[in-house]
């Protein structure tokens, strides 16, 4: 009943125990594939976890920017996006030009117009979150114009100062 003994039942499963133990001991298969297999499911989780991230970060980011309104327009049109540069020249601005293009469509100042001097005043009410104020605008006018537009979104506007 040792092991050193050669009867029938003491290498039973390929180890070298006793009959009387050998009932009790039971092959169990190989436990690794079980192991890939979860560590396969963790590394899968954990790369879609990580793509999930990156493109809800890449959505929020694309949904916060605002982007320019007032791109570069065409310099046929005399408007660029750098101020109204190509105005500043003095080619462009004269009269007839002006009655081609529509003013009140383009968002900047024209290349005829600077501002030299800004006032503004806010008074901000948290409490029902609205804001009142005031603002001066000081222009210097390069070239003759026809037209001086300034747009406002969302805002009720008083004329109140001298226009001249």
């Amino acid at each position: 009943m040792g092991l050193n003994d050669s009867s029938p039942g003491a290498m039973r499963n390929g180890r070298g125990l006793s009959d009387q133990w050998a009932e009790t001991v039971v092959v169990r298969p190989r436990t690794t594939e079980r192991h890939i297999t979860v560590h396969k499911r963790l590394v899968l989780g954990f790369a879609l976890s990580i793509l999930t991230l990156i493109i809800v970060t890449t959505v929020a980011v694309v949904l916060s920017v605002r982007f320019e309104d007032c791109g570069s327009r065409d310099v046929a049109t005399g408007e660029s996006g750098s101020r109204g540069s190509a105005k500043l020249n003095g080619s462009k601005g004269e009269r007839g030009d002006e009655e081609g293009v529509q003013p009140w469509k383009n968002l900047r100042l024209p290349g005829t117009l600077r501002p030299r001097h800004y006032d503004l005043r806010i008074a901000v009410y948290m409490d029902n979150f609205t804001f009142s104020g005031e603002v001066s605008i000081e222009l210097e006018c390069i070239n003759a114009t026809r037209f001086i537009v300034l747009h406002s979104d969302r805002l009720e506007v008083r004329l109140s100062g001298e226009v001249f």
